[in-house]
């Protein structure tokens, strides 16, 4: 790739909102995020674009949770450099296979750039439980009952804690609880994608074992052909 596209590629992407960049160690996390779609700016040959810091350091993919954040980094860059623009495509990806590809020994660094509405949703969150509201990363929202425990639901004959992207899709999943006889307060508690990848990668809790991240319907549907 020519060596001025990365440069106005990592400078496009260092004024979006990323979310905490890191070596790619892909373990349990590639089965759970295989079907959360991620948008990659790529070249004519289909490889993804990376970002060279200046000073050195391993190359940057920015992965983009949603299409129209992609497009609005393609958009700016056409606007700054419309001859290089011509060069990169955006196209969806499983997160999960990304990150095997990332870890199958390449020295390459990701970056998440995260629905600004759902980090917009995740402040009002964190704001109105009287928590810091700077997030750290990319917000992933779970549904906590009065006793503690996280609401699960089953899919084929498997408990599952759902970990939602969309915060709109966790609290419809919130209303349907709370419909059923005996259902008591619940709360939306705020992680990242960032530190539930490495939990699962790390951990042994049995929790995460039955974690699932739910992508967003409308990212669902962007991906699609």
């Amino acid at each position: 790739m020519h060596p001025s596209l990365r440069l106005s590629l990592l400078a496009a992407l260092v004024a979006l909102p990323l979310s905490a960049q890191g070596p790619s160690s892909p373990g349990r996390s590639l089965e759970v995020l295989r079907d959360v779609p991620v948008f990659i700016a790529m070249d004519a040959a289909g490889t993804p674009v990376v970002a060279t810091p200046p000073g050195g350091g391993k190359p940057v993919v920015g992965l983009f949770l949603r299409r129209g954040t992609a497009n609005g980094f393609l958009a700016n860059l056409r606007r700054q450099r419309p001859d290089l623009a011509r060069q990169v495509v955006i196209r969806p990806a499983s997160l999960g296979n990304t990150l095997r590809l990332f870890g199958a020994g390449r020295q390459v660094e990701y970056a998440y750039v995260p629905d600004p509405e759902e980090v917009a949703a995740a402040t009002r969150v964190l704001a109105a439980q009287g928590k810091p509201t700077e997030l750290p990363g990319t917000p992933v929202f779970m549904a906590k009952a009065a006793d503690g425990g996280y609401l699960t639901f089953t899919q084929n004959g498997r408990t599952v804690v759902p970990g939602f992207l969309s915060l709109r899709e966790l609290e419809s999943f919130r209303a349907r609880y709370q419909q059923s006889p005996g259902a008591g307060q619940v709360t939306v508690e705020v992680s990242t994608l960032e530190v539930l990848v490495h939990l699962l990668d790390t951990s042994a809790d049995p929790l995460l074992a039955e974690l699932d991240i739910v992508p967003a319907s409308r990212a669902v549907e962007e991906a699609r052909p």
